[in-house]
């Protein structure tokens, strides 16, 4: 009998876990680090996608109707998309506006916010402003207070426990951000280099790194041969050392890029994955930092 009671506590204990559902990896680790023991947190994404370009699927609607809290990057990262999936869950809470809806960017010091009218033409643009604030540990952890707001108003008992460790999570972050920026201060001072689409913008405000902006020339469409031409001769005049793409950038140009303008390219993760090494904030943006002082100092 008393095996049974323990296992009906443990059971309890385990259903009594604030459910969280986020749409990327990178937010499921800051749930994590903010919630431990408290919750429980699965990403929508594998971080292997463009979460740009998402179809629905079954499986997110199953998962975000079981969930206290969902959380999004916003900025209209997933805007063609996420809305679809809160609709169709049913879920009152977790719509716009609830108790249970999360969204980071609205805490976040937007860059890259686009003026006047907005139209096709303009390719994958954010009026709003420019949604991969995950790349900056400082922008993140702006992002990360609407995650604490969300489970104090789910889970308020639990309140001051979430408030706490996101000290904690604080911490850690500007303490790694401050050791970076100093290395890359020491190391590569004169860095320069190039980005694939325009994900390093927060990234280059923190850490004080010298980008000459994207090879794309409208964001989410794929560069012509004048395009990829001119930024080559760009890339040579400016002493660019590296061009950063994100797993989903096309191989092609990429290499054409290259050939063009004797400036390599790499392929990164730039978002968390589910698993593996880059599942680690910590890992990522170390290893992120590295490659560029690597390649700033050949």
């Amino acid at each position: 009998m008393k095996y049974f009671f323990l296992l009906f506590f443990l059971s309890t204990n385990l259903a009594a876990k604030i459910s969280i559902i986020t749409t990327t990896p990178d937010l499921a680790w800051m749930a994590k680090e903010i919630g431990q023991d408290l919750i429980k947190v699965e990403s929508l994404l594998y971080g292997t996608e463009d979460p740009h370009y998402i179809d629905v699927v079954p499986s997110f609607i199953a998962k975000v109707s079981k969930a206290d809290i969902v959380c999004a990057v916003g900025f209209d990262l997933e805007v063609g998309w996420l809305p679809r999936v809160l609709a169709r869950s049913g879920k009152a809470h977790l719509q716009p506006g609830g108790k249970g809806y999360c969204e980071l960017g609205r805490a976040v010091t937007a860059l890259g916010k686009v003026e006047g009218k907005i139209d096709r033409s303009m390719g994958d643009v954010h009026a709003g402003g420019n949604p991969h604030f995950t790349l900056s540990p400082s922008a993140f952890l702006q992002g990360a207070t609407e995650i604490v707001s969300a489970l104090k108003r789910v889970d308020a008992k639990n309140a001051e426990a979430y408030e706490t460790q996101f000290e904690v999570v604080k911490e850690k972050l500007l303490s790694l951000e401050g050791e970076l920026r100093e290395k890359i201060k020491q190391q590569a001072p004169q860095l320069v280099f190039m980005e694939y689409h325009r994900d390093f913008l927060y990234f280059n405000e923190t850490y004080k790194v010298n980008s000459i902006g994207a090879l794309e020339e409208i964001p989410g469409v794929l560069p012509s041969a004048a395009q990829l031409a001119r930024r080559s001769i760009e890339a040579r005049e400016a002493g660019v050392k590296i061009l950063m793409a994100g797993l989903g950038a096309p191989e092609n140009q990429l290499k054409r890029f290259q050939e063009l303008s004797q400036v390599p390219f790499i392929k990164a993760p730039l978002i968390l994955e589910t698993s593996g090494s880059f599942s680690d904030y910590v890992y990522l943006q170390r290893f992120l930092v590295d490659k560029l002082i690597e390649y700033a100092n050949k």
